[in-house]
């Protein structure tokens, strides 16, 4: 049986922590932010996949743009939220779900609680296995927000889950397996050529900024441009940083859950206008943005995109 913080699982192994993971004064919230999110795939969304997948996608489950969400999304983040509040009690945190669209629970916490419980729903209605369950815990409000720890779960096909902790590291965890290993600091990338510049369109037309005109420059100057996916965290660091992100907006603070990650290994995020940012404020929906490596690769998307 795998057991975090008395929250009990039905599959072995248990998840085999470094020491300096068991040492860290946030361990006891990062177990109940694993849990959470393998109870919610296990009850929200395994029970659901199939119908889901082979249903109409109903006319009231759209949001924006081509964005929708299931039943799964709603169920996913309830019992979250449950799992949170069960194990710490219900005044503990202020909770943000994407699906509820607003802020829960004690209004005046020290820790907020960010939740997408299905990242990349398109890609789970339609069969792709790179969406993810998504929870962050950040302290400070506005653009003084911190994250603490996070967790971001791949159940299907991967079966791997990505987490962080404020003093011990960012590290990926094998559920098959129970292995965990550590992710060091990201490479230079010095050459445009030898990454992926990965692009998301504002899903509004009339909000779009001058996307085809950067695009254009990016290849001419040899970058390889393709459109985002759900899994763009995991790849840079499975590459080392060979990944670049400009989002042309229309983003909403979880989605910013995994990014930070990056952040803490190297990366910078900056706007179109060439300002630098917080990756955790949550001021940065919407904003226009580029989530650069470390290296010349990093400083010639900017440029590209200024001149543009």
């Amino acid at each position: 049986m795998r057991c975090y913080n008395d929250q009990i699982m039905e599959e072995e192994p248990t998840i085999q922590f470094p020491e300096k993971i068991r040492n860290s004064e946030r361990f006891g919230l990062l177990q109940t932010m694993l849990a959470a999110c393998e109870q919610a795939w296990k009850e929200a969304i395994q029970p659901r996949m199939n119908a889901i997948r082979h249903a109409k996608i109903d006319a009231k489950s759209f949001k924006k743009g081509t964005d929708f969400f299931t039943d799964a999304d709603m169920e996913s983040e309830k019992i979250i939220k449950e799992t949170l509040i069960a194990a710490h009690g219900e005044s503990a945190f202020r909770i943000f779900g994407e699906e509820s669209g607003t802020y829960t629970g004690n209004l005046e916490a020290d820790i907020t609680i960010r939740i997408d419980p299905i990242d990349g729903t398109e890609a789970f209605k339609f069969g792709k296995p790179n969406w993810s369950i998504m929870v962050g815990a950040y302290v400070g409000r506005d653009s003084l927000e911190q994250q603490i720890a996070s967790a971001v779960y791949w159940p299907e096909y991967f079966n791997e889950i990505l987490f962080s902790l404020e003093d011990a590291g960012v590290f990926i965890g094998n559920m098959t397996t129970g292995t965990v290993a550590e992710i060091s600091q990201l490479d230079r990338q010095d050459d445009l050529g030898n990454i992926i510049t990965a692009f998301y369109k504002h899903s509004n037309m009339k909000e779009r900024g001058n996307d085809d005109a950067i695009v254009r420059q990016l290849e001419e100057a040899g970058a390889r441009v393709r459109s985002i996916t759900p899994t763009e965290v995991k790849e840079a660091l499975e590459t080392a940083g060979k990944r670049a992100m400009i989002l042309d907006g229309d983003f909403n603070k979880v989605d910013f859950i995994g990014y930070s990650s990056l952040v803490r290994l190297g990366y910078r995020v900056f706007g179109w206008d060439g300002a630098e940012y917080n990756i955790d404020d949550p001021g940065l929906a919407n904003k226009k943005l580029a989530i650069i490596p470390p290296g010349q690769a990093g400083e010639m998307i900017l440029k590209i995109i200024g001149q543009c």
